[in-house]
């Protein structure tokens, strides 16, 4: 049986509390005009790297590379490029615009430019891939390293609100093993969002990288689900809030939601790469993967629930569980809170071929299985 989670119908924006953080958080600290005017010169190089990168795109920066770094490295140069791309088109227009006048600005705070430099860093790291012999990038790079180093410092630490304010999107599933994960919505986080990983699958990534994918996730979620808490490079990997930073104790934090969502992102990637493991051995790997990606409509949300096995949960509107799991005594914390159950039929993989079966199908094998 699937255990109901409450945060799902809780509204979007959740006030986060604990007694053992109720002393600390960070201050939205204004930067002095001196630091731009010292660091004035640099602000002008990255502005000159934001407009070359704006230039590139997913097909110059595949024709560049292809040939010279393995596969896969390219599609991590790849998915950083898109990351990047999607924070700057959809949601982080402002942060870029003070560059041109941040001789102007009145004491811009350290999270503009945090956010700034940030992201110059993962643009830079792109433009040295692209470009190794132009020993500007790393020049650049570095410089940019060392002010983002030293921004770093000027943040401090007050007593103050012991909330924690957090935002989650409606886009609840639960996992084979009935962890609860959220995806953050179209174009989230990239660490958080399957999305990412599907696409790198769908444009070529090796087939053998799947089994070690998987066990590498599962090791940490065993490991982090043991402990009782994520570590900071987990916090920035898999939410990167800002704001959350302050509730750290000795680079740990144990509020119980935010591990339970870490731990629901680690675990859906392990059924993520278990589920396309099975098609490694086909002997028409390319063709089967088309097929089932035209299966899906190349609907990410149908992949998950047909393909990986996933259940989808929406509680806003008429609330209800997509799911291919054919006993409703399994969703039964949610149907006796007023949830509809919607089966769809599973996408499976027998003998390297992908099949679509039929519930009345997947109903016997459940039940010769014992499932």
């Amino acid at each position: 049986m699937y255990k109901y989670y409450d945060i799902i119908d809780q509204n979007k924006k959740i006030d986060i509390y604990d007694p053992k953080l109720s002393n600390y958080t960070e201050v939205q600290y204004k930067l002095p005009i001196e630091f731009f005017n010292k660091n004035s010169a640099l602000f002008v190089e990255l502005h000159n790297v934001f407009n070359t990168f704006c230039m590139i795109t997913e097909e110059s920066i595949f024709n560049c590379l292809e040939g010279r770094i393995p596969l896969e490295e390219i599609y991590d140069v790849i998915s950083t490029y898109k990351n990047i791309s999607l924070r700057r088109d959809n949601d982080f227009d402002d942060h870029y615009l003070f560059v041109d006048d941040f001789y102007r600005i009145t004491n811009p705070s350290n999270y503009i430019c945090e956010n700034y430099l940030c992201d110059m860093e993962n643009m830079l790291k792109v433009l040295i891939k692209l470009y190794p012999k132009n020993d500007y990038y790393k020049v650049i790079y570095n410089e940019t390293m060392r002010v983002y180093d030293e921004l770093r410092k000027t943040n401090c630490i007050v007593v103050s609100d012991p909330y924690i304010k957090i935002e989650l999107p409606n886009s609840w599933y639960i996992t084979r093993n009935g962890s609860l994960y959220n995806s953050m919505g179209k174009g989230g986080h990239k660490e958080s969002n399957l999305e990412y990983p599907i696409s790198d699958i769908q444009r070529g990534m090796f087939p053998c990288f799947f089994i070690d994918e998987r066990n590498k996730y599962l090791e940490e979620y065993n490991t982090t689900k043991e402990r009782g808490y994520i570590t900071r490079d987990q916090y920035v990997k898999y939410l990167n809030w800002y704001g959350v930073c302050d509730s750290f104790i000795n680079n740990r934090i144990y509020h119980k939601i935010i591990v339970d969502l870490v731990l629901g992102i680690i675990r859906a990637h392990v059924d993520l790469y278990e589920a396309f493991d099975k098609l490694e051995y086909s002997e028409k790997y390319e063709d089967e993967l088309k097929k089932l990606f035209e299966m899906c409509n190349y609907q990410y949300d149908d992949l998950l629930v047909r393909f990986v096995g996933m259940s989808k949960v929406k509680a806003s509107g008429l609330p209800f569980v997509c799911t291919t799991d054919t006993y409703e005594m399994d969703f039964h914390e949610y149907t006796e809170r007023g949830y509809s159950i919607d089966l769809v039929d599973p996408i499976i993989v027998e003998d390297g071929e992908v099949k679509e079966l039929s519930l009345d199908s997947h109903r016997k094998i459940k039940k010769i299985l014992g499932k």
